[in-house]
């Protein structure tokens, strides 16, 4: 019969999980625009569950929001730059209705 641990919270700051008797398995990294950098998103087995003592507990780690460089938009036209800016992956606010 294998010794069961709870699985711990660990979303928000890293959190010791070798006091639950779990291990660290894989990590994987992902931008976020709400989960601050070195924080955990999500773990897999989720919170809560029972897993055996010894097993792995997998989770993803923010990478904080994504950067990008803002292009100059300087004499180009409204959808010259409006281009630009979406390559660079910006967002645009909606447009006015009398456009």
């Amino acid at each position: 019969m294998a010794i069961e641990a709870k699985t711990p919270r660990t979303a928000g700051p890293p959190f010791p999980i070798r006091p639950a008797g779990l291990l660290s398995g894989a990590v994987t990294q992902a931008f976020s625009d709400t989960v601050p950098a070195e924080h955990i998103i999500s773990q897999n087995p989720a919170a809560g569950a029972k897993a055996a003592m010894g097993s792995k507990l997998d989770y993803l780690l923010s990478l904080g929001i994504k950067m990008v460089t803002v292009p100059d938009v300087g004499g180009l036209t409204p959808m010259e730059a409006e281009a630009l800016l979406l390559s660079a992956e910006l967002s645009l606010p909606p447009r006015p209705p009398w456009r």
